[in-house]
């Protein structure tokens, strides 16, 4: 069974400790911090506990 979660529903189960989900996905939790208001999961998803982010176009770099 494939699982599908956001950051910000992570932040829910461990009733918002930045460290916890850090710990849980294996990142730093800069990185968590990151992806807190993205709430749709437009530019990241974690799938079985892995974190998956989206790669910036060229375009979106270069600005």
């Amino acid at each position: 069974m494939i699982i599908v979660q956001t950051v910000p529903r992570l932040l829910q189960e461990c009733n918002g400790c930045l460290s916890e989900v850090a710990r849980k996905l294996s990142c730093h939790r800069d990185t968590v911090r990151k992806y807190i208001g993205d709430t749709n999961a437009q530019r990241h998803a974690v799938i079985n506990g892995v974190l998956m982010t989206s790669a910036r176009s060229h375009e979106e770099a270069s600005s």
